[in-house]
């Protein structure tokens, strides 16, 4: 039986929600490592299937994996509190229905300890089939001192799971998975993380291996493509307003309406007609509110027409300059209120 180390370079957490079918291997991944410091922890968040024996059995005869266990709270809840208990100096996330190559954590460890990285992306691939996650497991070897540019600009720094973040950063900063978002949970940890770091590694080697177009991928699991719209708008909230407090938007202005304009337009434009002006003004508001709207001439042109579309609902963009005039935040929030019935 491996014992544990008194103190693990890296923990891997795993939540663990009804995975049955998919658990063996998952854990199979983890505890084959080639780099022997390292902690497992697993929280089983409420299963209702055999998730829980199959976690008892590996922790009997590995003593390096440690269960904890919640009433269902969801992914994000379940990463909290392994994040309460870990004690490695860095932490690897890894989804319970996907695997990692077996030397994942020591070349990482490597790479963040040999360039002073405190976060490293790294690659990966879908399986059984491709899907749109690839694009952006696709990364190259590359090294970011500016981590908001890494962050903003660089294709492999697309929030998925495929990270090592040192758990100093993470602790210094108070940083933790929003409970309170339906989606995008991912993308608002990192986002909050990255202008944290010192510097950033990006790893090419293709090392995680992402579950696509199969039951119980997480991305799956999420319902109407109506619904994931507003969650998305509900998460670029989130974010903006941990960058204007942090004082992180400075300069970077343009690129972060280029994130935001890629992530929300193609759903945005799917909308019934009852809810896109909705959808406009509160947009609108956010980026008004975070003092974007100032620097979208400032974006390229593709982005510029993308922000502009989705803004142009029922003249939303004259109703935000009037509103600007005459009444400000205030007065657009309060309309937008009225039109939600809030």
């Amino acid at each position: 039986m491996p014992e544990p180390t008194q103190q693990p370079s890296v923990s891997i957490i795993m939540p663990v929600f009804n995975a049955e079918h998919t658990l063996d291997v998952a854990l199979a991944s983890a505890t084959t490592q080639s780099l022997p410091s390292i902690e497992i922890v697993c929280v089983d968040d409420g299963s209702t299937d055999a998730s829980r024996e199959i976690l008892d059995r590996w922790a009997a005869r590995d003593a390096r994996i440690h269960i904890l266990a919640q009433a269902n709270s969801g992914v994000s809840a379940s990463r909290n509190l392994a994040l309460d208990r870990v004690q490695g100096e860095f932490v690897l996330f890894l989804d319970s229905d996907d695997w990692i190559e077996e030397h994942t954590a020591e070349l990482l460890l490597a790479r963040a300890r040999t360039h002073g990285s405190d976060i490293v992306t790294y690659g990966g691939v879908c399986f059984p089939g491709a899907g749109w996650p690839q694009r952006y497991l696709d990364t190259r070897d590359f090294e970011y001192d500016d981590t908001r540019a890494a962050l903003l600009g660089e294709v492999g720094a697309y929030p998925l799971v495929n990270k090592l973040v040192k758990r100093s950063l993470v602790e210094d900063h108070q940083l933790r998975f929003d409970t309170a978002l339906a989606l995008g949970e991912d993308h608002a940890f990192w986002f909050c993380a990255f202008p944290h770091a010192r510097k950033v590694s990006f790893v090419a080697d293709k090392l995680y291996h992402y579950r696509w177009n199969e039951t119980g991928s997480a991305v799956q699991r999420v319902g109407s493509q109506n619904s994931r719209v507003w969650s998305h708008l509900e998460m670029v909230r989130a974010v903006c307003e941990y960058w204007r407090a942090q004082e992180f938007f400075s300069g970077y202005e343009p690129q972060f309406l280029a994130w935001l304009a890629e992530l929300l337009f193609r759903d945005a434009t799917m909308l019934p007609r009852s809810e896109r002006e909705l959808f406009a003004m509160a947009l609108g508001v956010e980026m008004q509110r975070s003092g974007l709207s100032a620097h979208l001439s400032a974006a390229d042109a593709d982005t510029q027409y993308t922000v502009h579309a989705m803004l142009q609902a029922s003249g939303i963009v004259a109703k935000l300059r009037l509103e600007a005039q005459n009444g400000g935040l205030a007065s657009l929030g309060s309309m937008l209120r009225r039109r939600l019935g809030r």
